[in-house]
């Protein structure tokens, strides 16, 4: 009785813990920021740490998207960062570096996932987009995808690291399918 009353109580704090710490950070996080709350908010936390709005380049695009330009990694990048159109909630954040040549864009991102890996205990499922090297980065509520393209109207590479919040991306495509 006492051994089976002691399995409970362990069940129980186990159970505790967990939802705990999951409720206390239910957010996938880009640059230390929760990948949640409304665009304009994401934005203001992104300009304190340095990066530009670029109004021309977001108003180009058809979706509630904005792009902003600053350093990621060490790196000079381009960060998109999506909301729903409805809500106007964050669900995913990538960042996008350019290279001259596919042996640069490869080095850095096998670099980059191996620190990603590192970073979050995890492992990297490795395919393919658009015919080359990706990886799938699982992560505590959410993934990473991390993949490079061929740019089509310049010359050169573009390494994307694109992070994605499973709770928000979720609530995204829920939004999507009432349309439907």
């Amino acid at each position: 009785m006492k051994k089976y009353l002691l399995l409970i109580l362990c069940t129980l704090f186990i159970s505790v813990s967990l939802s705990a710490q999951s409720k206390s950070n239910p957010h996938l996080k880009f640059m230390g920021i929760p990948i949640n709350g409304s665009i304009t908010n994401f934005q203001n936390k992104l300009i304190a740490k340095g990066f530009k709005y670029d109004k021309a380049g977001s108003m180009a695009l058809e979706t509630p998207t904005r792009i902003f330009k600053g350093q990621f990694a060490g790196e000079t990048a381009q960060l998109f960062v999506y909301s729903d159109r409805d809500q106007k909630f964050v669900y995913r954040v990538k960042a996008i570096i350019q290279r001259d040549s596919e042996k640069q864009i490869l080095y850095m991102m096998r670099m980059y996932r191996k620190q990603l890996v590192e970073k979050y205990s995890t492992y990297a499922e490795e395919g393919t987009h658009e015919g080359n090297e990706s990886y799938y980065i699982p992560v505590e509520n959410g993934w990473i995808d991390l993949y490079y393209v061929q740019n089509v109207y310049d010359i050169g590479y573009s390494l994307q690291i694109d992070y994605w919040d499973e709770t928000n991306t979720q609530k995204h495509e829920a939004n999507n399918m009432n349309d439907l």
